[in-house]
């Protein structure tokens, strides 16, 4: 006798010959990971220019700060930076003090000088927002290695802009004269024939004047000792021409960096900013742009006899061209304003007065 076959197995055997006599099934195969490809590093762009095509030799270095606010002197912006380079040939100004962001490459800074350089127009470039840290034995340079390292040859660079007003309580005491003079030697390790420039404002007069040996200047600290004549603010007593505070500054300053630092040359900046309103907790807004006569007073007074005696000026900076950065243009006067004509005609002037090629 035949026993029946469980209805579990009959079912298993109906579904198989469903199967059987339906569509194919498609089996979908297991996907195989495919070998994750190599990304090799984009090749840095080759340089536009060769040390065998140098720029013509500057009869006296008539510098403008910040060509562009430092977010626009990018890669990309190259043709605005060439429209304000030749603005500022107009005035006779043969080198540009250009600050970088924090976050720009070496395409930024190669491309900045590349158009300088069409443009006969040197460089002194710089990373404001990106100072050199203290360690607490040397300083951790960071960004401003790869800086020196990438564009120390271009023939634009005219020098490397590495501290501004390293005395200001701004950087907490990092910066002594011991620690810039260690400093100065770790970026001539790096980068032998480039001249290090600092802007030191007053603060060489004040360490004197608060008997400050820590602060004191002394030799082998910068090739280009830049010292500041922001003397038109408004201390709360209303706008004035400070003539008596650039008058010390410069008699004092100048004639310390001649005496310590005889190879050095010797800068100074003349401001040409400002803020039509002073904003609480900066006090960069107690600045205003001169009007031209003071302008005037203060460039006579700057390039006067006795103070020339007393130590010759190698160079001039105009303290600002535009604003250093993005943010500061809403409030913010500098001598690339329309309405400021007449200043820009007193920059002309005086380029002139030295020689200085103007282009029309």
């Amino acid at each position: 006798m035949r026993h029946p076959i469980p209805i579990r197995f009959s079912q298993l055997i109906l579904v198989a010959l469903f199967l059987g006599c339906g569509a194919p099934v498609t089996r979908v195969p297991t996907p195989t990971p495919a070998p994750t490809p190599t990304v090799e590093p984009s090749p840095l762009p080759p340089p536009t220019h060769t040390r065998e095509k140098p720029l013509p030799p500057i009869a006296f270095p008539y510098a403008a700060s910040f060509a562009v606010p430092a977010e626009r002197a990018i890669i990309a912006n190259s043709a605005g930076l060439r429209a304000e380079l030749r603005q500022l040939k107009t005035l006779g100004i043969n080198i540009v003090e250009q600050s970088f962001t924090r976050g720009s490459t070496l395409y930024d800074w190669r491309a900045f000088l590349d158009v300088a350089a069409q443009e006969a127009i040197y460089v002194i470039p710089g990373l404001l927002d990106a100072p050199p840290t203290w360690n607490g034995t040397r300083f951790d340079l960071g960004q401003n290695e790869a800086l020196l390292r990438g564009i120390q040859n271009h023939p634009a660079l005219y020098a490397i802009l590495i501290l501004d007003d390293p005395f200001h309580p701004k950087f907490g005491g990092a910066f002594t004269t011991d620690r810039l003079q260690l400093l100065y030697q770790q970026i001539k390790q790096i980068a032998p024939n480039a001249r290090v420039m600092i802007k030191f404002n007053r603060g060489i007069l004040k360490a004197e004047q608060e008997k400050n040996p820590r602060v004191a200047f002394q030799a082998g600290l910068c090739d280009i000792c830049a010292i500041g004549a922001l003397e038109f603010r408004d201390y709360g007593d209303g706008k004035k021409f400070r003539r008596d505070d650039l008058l010390v500054n410069h008699n004092y300053s100048r004639a310390l960096i001649k005496r310590q630092n005889p190879q050095a040359q010797l800068w100074t900046s003349v401001q040409v900013f400002g803020a039509p309103v002073r904003l609480a907790n900066d006090d960069s807004t107690t600045y205003y742009l001169p009007p031209p006569g003071e302008l005037q007073q203060a460039i006579d007074l700057i390039l006067s006899p006795d103070l020339q005696a007393k130590a010759k000026l190698d160079g001039i900076v105009w303290q600002q061209w535009s604003s250093d950065t993005v943010a500061r243009e809403p409030i913010q006067f500098t001598l690339r304003d329309l309405e400021f004509a007449a200043q820009r005609d007193i920059v002309k002037a005086l380029a002139k007065k030295l020689g200085l090629p103007t282009a029309p």
